[in-house]
């Protein structure tokens, strides 16, 4: 939000535009964090994986199955000829075959092989103590384990560890609410806990209820790649730290705490989330999801709530009038506020395909690095921000509809190649920000402008169809904002203190089609840099949410056409049909405003320019901070500047002030401060 105020003397000039600089010089950049997967060809039987290490970017390995799944991974397959058959009744296990022993109640596993368990235990534990390769499976047919003061499954060692769901059975893991003291002292806090790489897959129902802290852990590698797989906990419910794969499962979670998460944050390779397939239900008091490193969606279905919703926010904004700039704060300190966001990611997020639904009291998505969307159907509510990455956003394709946020889109760099977007804000729909340098002071007219922000924050719309609804600033670069294709809708603010449009160092439009309707305290519009010829209009009524705007030409053809989803008494439009030399009528409503262009952009006036290229009012106004300058100003700072004021800085100077900074100065006060 730009709610701006004046604060000191204005003494910036204008800046020169220059070429704009991608986020780390890249028009579509890639996460700073790589990925490294191994390639397995596990079979069935005993024997060593063949492992292929592999290392690319995020966006490139979410292509590749192979690299994150094994064949045995995804397979249901087990020979029940070759199995150790274990039932289980009250507080006994039964042991048919070699590889497993019964101490009362509880189960040792201490040899790869197959182990099929049926039946019921109401207080036990099975433990698998087997070799460093050693491959188990365990085969849950109709089978329930509770145990009161372990976990009900607990892998101390082995190579990896299957847990296959035989079709049409259903089984249950619980744990309970203590544990004794000699595995809570070593962090075990688990019903379902694994020290090595575990799988959980097969085509029958497996239900795990986490009492004392968590569901199911691996402190390694997870992988859920099949089943109906219903997971509650009172803590984080499903987590592997150097990753969490899942693939063709139909999983349901409930958590105290954060959903799904990969925690690794010491290893850039490790510490990942990656969806291939699947339908993913996840309902948390935390985050959603949560990784160290970087989430990969390839595709599939996945609703995330998280802290009860965007309607359960705590979350308040405060306004720095000084920069423009918003800072989000909790209700209560950080350190006591648990983290309520959707996909939080210490690396990046990379969406490919899929349909995604999240509704979260805090960002619905937050990366530390780049957020690139190239397909999907994704729907967003957020308490606060719906997306904001520290780096790059990058948009090519799909369908983004964020229905509720504080802050729509935000990153330090924004690229929009293709897609159909939709945001809804209470502040900015689109903002390009490093959080350190702000561009956003607008343009002069009267206000200060911040002439620090870096060449690498900026929007970039080249394609796609993007729909802004704001209450604060529409669109809002605070470095350079540059259009050359797709379309543009933009239902600004009502208020003064914001615009439709906003670049802190010009706008430039070279294609595509835009109409940007708001209020007309701050209005922007494209800078004489620009190659397509645009109109700002402001109007002295207020037009109502409704109205149809459109663009005619000479001979009376409409050249675009829209209609309103607020009030509004300001317009900017821009199509490749507008030449420097034409002649327009904009029609509102019932009005219609007649516009004959003189040069690649037209102001009637009252246009704060972020940057270069504006244009001021008509009758001298050449430096295109178009402010309320009266005739003959040559500035273009605007003001209420008297006639023979060449500074443009305008206020109400009396008639011996030669400064025109403006105040209520007497006669021969010569400062006009």
């Amino acid at each position: 939000m730009k709610t701006r105020k004046i604060l000191a003397i204005i003494t910036a000039a204008l800046i020169t535009v220059s070429t704009f600089a991608a986020c780390n010089n890249t028009s579509q950049p890639t996460s700073s964090e790589s990925v490294t997967q191994s390639v397995s060809t596990d079979t069935a039987s005993a024997g060593t994986e063949n492992n292929t290490a592999n290392t690319a970017d995020t966006a490139a390995l979410a292509d590749k199955s192979e690299e994150y799944f094994s064949e045995r991974d995804l397979s249901n397959d087990y020979d029940e000829s070759d199995a150790v058959n274990v039932t289980m009744s009250g507080t006994d296990f039964t042991v048919s075959g070699e590889g497993a022993k019964a101490d009362k109640n509880v189960l040792t596993i201490s040899k790869e092989g197959v182990y099929i368990l049926s039946g019921t235990i109401s207080d036990g534990r099975v433990v698998i103590s087997a070799g460093d390769n050693d491959k188990v499976q365990l085969i849950l047919k109709n089978c329930s384990v509770t145990c009161s003061d372990n976990p009900a499954i607990y892998v101390e060692s082995a190579g990896k560890v299957f847990i296959t769901t035989a079709a049409g059975t259903t089984n249950t893991i619980t744990d309970g609410k203590t544990y004794n003291s000699d595995l809570s002292e070593i962090g075990v806090d688990s019903a379902i806990y694994s020290k090595i790489d575990l799988v959980i897959n097969g085509s029958g129902t497996l239900n795990v209820n986490g009492n004392l802290s968590h569901a199911i852990v691996s402190k390694d590698d997870l992988k859920i790649t099949g089943g109906t797989v219903s997971v509650v906990s009172v803590n984080s419910a499903v987590s592997g730290k150097d990753s969490v794969r899942i693939a063709n499962a139909n999983i349901t979670v409930k958590s105290g705490a954060d959903g799904i998460k990969s925690t690794n944050t010491e290893d850039t390779s490790k510490g990942y989330i990656y969806i291939e397939s699947g339908t993913i239900s996840v309902t948390s008091d935390g985050d959603a999801f949560s990784a160290g490193s970087d989430i990969i969606i390839a595709d599939g279905t996945i609703n995330g709530v998280s802290g009860g919703g965007h309607s359960k926010s705590t979350k308040t904004h405060v306004d720095d009038f000084m920069f423009g700039r918003n800072n989000t704060v909790s209700a209560d300190t950080e350190d006591d506020t648990e983290s309520t966001k959707g996909f939080k990611a210490g690396g990046s997020l990379t969406i490919k395909g899929g349909s995604i639904s999240l509704d979260c009291a805090d960002d619905t998505v937050h990366v530390s690095a780049n957020v690139t969307v190239s397909g999907g159907d994704i729907k967003l509510s957020s308490g606060d921000d719906g997306i904001h990455a520290d780096e790059a956003v990058t948009i090519s394709d799909g369908t983004l509809a964020i229905n509720e946020s504080y802050e729509g889109i935000e990153g330090k760099c924004i690229n929009i190649t293709g897609g159909s977007i939709k945001v809804k804000s209470e502040d900015d729909g689109i903002n390009a920000t490093d959080g350190v340098s702000e561009g956003g002071m607008g343009g002069m007219g009267g206000m200060m402008q911040d002439s620090a922000a870096s060449s690498d924050v900026y929007i970039n719309i080249s394609g796609g169809t993007l729909h802004v609804n704001a209450d604060g600033d529409g669109i809002d670069s605070n470095g350079i904002m540059t259009i050359s294709g797709g379309t543009v809708y933009v239902d600004g603010p009502t208020n003064s203190g914001n615009g439709a449009l906003d670049a802190g160092s010009g706008s430039v439009i070279t294609g595509g089609m835009v109409i940007a309707l708001g209020s007309s305290g701050m209005a922007e519009t494209f800078g004489t840099s620009s190659t397509q010829g645009s109109i700002l209009y402001n109007m002295d009524e207020t037009h109502s949410a409704g109205e149809q705007v459109t663009l005619k030409d000479s001979t009376g053809n409409e050249l675009l056409t829209y209609k309103s989803e607020k009030t509004f008494n300001s317009v900017v439009v821009s199509t490749p049909d507008i030449t420097s030399s034409g002649k327009y009528t904009l029609v509102v409503g019932s009005n219609e405003y007649s516009i004959e262009m003189t040069s690649i952009s037209y102001s009637n006036g009252g246009s704060m320019m972020g940057g270069p290229g504006g244009m001021g009012r008509p009758g001298g106004d050449m430096s295109g901070f178009g402010g309320m300058g009266r005739p003959g100003d040559t500035s273009g700072f605007g003001g209420m500047d008297r006639p023979g004021d060449m500074s443009g800085f305008g206020g109400m100077d009396r008639p011996d002030d030669t400064s025109n900074f403006g105040n209520t100065e007497k006669s021969n006060d010569v400062s006009g401060v």
